[in-house]
């Protein structure tokens, strides 16, 4: 019996995390958001994100690392995160008014 690889997702599209690191975004589309946890608080034990970058990143291969980030921005939660990560991407991936005629 072959084994699907069932991914997490949110609002509909996967996310990958390793370490404090997490990509979300389907790596198919023009872009895809890397939200990267740079510090966190203990709370009864458990570990908090207090201080979350997200970047907006292009999957075209032909730029350059730093030509691919197209927009960055700070959170304090990871949920604030996630949902700033999912509004870049459904604002950037909808097609413009122009391409759809």
């Amino acid at each position: 019996m072959e084994k699907t690889k069932k991914w997490q997702t949110y609002k509909g599209r996967p996310f990958v995390k390793s370490g404090d690191t997490i990509y979300y975004g389907f790596p198919y589309e023009p872009f895809v958001t890397l939200i990267q946890i740079i510090n966190t608080q203990k709370v009864d034990d458990v570990n908090i994100a207090t201080k979350i970058v997200v970047h907006l990143l292009s999957t075209d291969k032909t730029k350059t690392p730093l030509e691919a980030i197209i927009k960055k921005g700070e959170k304090t939660s990871l949920a604030d995160a996630f949902e700033m990560a999912d509004i870049w991407l459904t604002t950037n991936i909808k097609p413009k008014k122009d391409e759809t005629k």
